[in-house]
């Protein structure tokens, strides 16, 4: 027990002996409140700022912006919309042009919004799959609206293979209504028949049986003239 007490006092020695140690970590870690540098920002990248200042960039995003949709163009049910109106006239250098509604006889396809001033093609908008491109995409989604050798584009677009096959289906697609049509008449007309001899079979077992009340015998006629 002796022995135990002379070795704890031993280490007592030691720790005791090591002046300045607790000083030394105070020092080395301060108290205090510690304050936090901001972090430095970063300046943009050489590509990100000729992005934001080159105007070929500018140009190129403004490209990849969608067209107005708009809301009045024909749908499957109505047929292209092709309004007969004043149409809004656009300064082409010295010139001024417009649309015009005399379009409409030699291409029934071509349908004009008013709401943006653009042309559209009525086939290709509904039946067009793909990846729709180059003269075909300015028919189908944004609109035509350069009025300067319009006639070469609508003629361009409605020689086009994309533009052959709409055509080709939205002529099916009436085909098949106008089959729907047909079918649905006959059926009606067939449940109009069976109507009027439901009416007919309900009239004659009606007779029937105010006859059978009544004791009277069935008795007709054979469409002779002495004949009762």
């Amino acid at each position: 027990m002796k022995k135990a007490a002379d070795i704890r006092s031993f280490f007592e020695k030691t720790l005791s002996s090591s002046p300045g140690r607790n000083q030394r970590d105070d020092d080395t870690f301060p108290r205090g409140d510690c304050t936090i540098m901001p972090t430095p920002a970063f300046p943009p990248s050489i590509s990100e700022a000729e992005a934001s200042t080159n105007p070929s960039t500018e140009k190129m995003d403004r490209t990849k912006e969608k067209a107005p949709e708009s809301s009045d163009l024909g749908t499957l049910e109505s047929g292209p919309k092709q309004p007969t109106i004043n149409f809004p006239k656009t300064q082409s250098g010295d010139r001024t042009r417009s649309f015009s509604d005399v379009y409409y006889k030699n291409h029934p396809w071509l349908e004009y919004s008013v709401e943006n001033d653009r042309r559209y093609c009525f086939e290709c908008r509904h039946f067009a799959t793909g990846d729709i491109r180059d003269q075909n995409e300015k028919f189908t989604k944004t609109g035509f609206f350069k009025w300067k050798k319009k006639e070469d584009a609508i003629e361009k677009h409605e020689k086009s293979d994309k533009h052959s096959d709409c055509h080709q289906k939205y002529l099916e697609y009436l085909m098949a209504n106008a089959a729907g049509d047909v079918r649905e008449k006959v059926a009606n007309q067939s449940q109009e028949a069976i109507k009027e001899k439901k009416q007919y079979l309900r009239v004659l077992a009606d007779i029937i049986y105010y006859l059978s009340c009544q004791g009277m015998p069935l008795r007709g006629h054979d469409e002779k003239a002495d004949c009762e």
